[in-house]
């Protein structure tokens, strides 16, 4: 280019080609994430967990993406959303968008790191869908808490009524 400030443009269209080096339709995939899948599936036997990624309509145009999803051998699906230290800050609208809603077949698992944050502590300390439909981990959850919530779900659900569901 010359020395000299002259005023440039660069005019791209899709006829020239050019494709980005990144790839956008895979989602990155923790190897934790397999691996906690392999094991439930491998120990439990009335409950079938996957990978989700699904989006949930919560209601009033908010939405979450759900980690896992659970299949119970009757057919009722319970979804799991996860929040580790780097997105604490969701975490306090999601209590609040969840609690005004009706319930959802919901479970939230919060990382220890987050839940000791005074201002998190606070909230679950007074949120009837943490005491309920949550609980902690230290760095990622076991098969075995995972089970326990699942089957206080279930029963919470089967006493009261029939299991709400979550519009995809």
């Amino acid at each position: 280019l010359p020395h000299k400030k002259k005023n440039l443009a660069l005019e791209l269209s899709q006829r020239d080609g050019i494709v980005s080096p990144y790839n956008h339709h895979l989602s990155y995939l923790p190897e934790e994430f397999k691996e906690l899948v392999s094991a439930f599936n491998n120990k439990y036997q009335d409950w079938q967990m996957q990978i989700s990624g699904e989006c949930l309509n919560l209601g009033k145009e908010n939405y979450c993406i759900a980690d896992f999803v659970f299949v119970h051998i009757s057919g009722t699906q319970v979804y799991l959303e996860l929040f580790h230290k780097w997105h604490w800050r969701q975490l306090a609208k999601r209590l609040k968008i969840t609690e005004a809603g009706t319930p959802k077949p919901l479970l939230l698992g919060i990382c220890r790191t987050i839940s000791a944050r005074s201002e998190i502590a606070e909230l679950l300390a007074i949120s009837p869908l943490f005491a309920q439909y949550g609980f902690n981990f230290r760095d990622f959850p076991t098969p075995k808490i995972l089970y326990s919530m699942l089957n206080s779900f279930i029963l919470r659900y089967s006493v009261r009524s029939p299991m709400p569901s979550i519009s995809a």
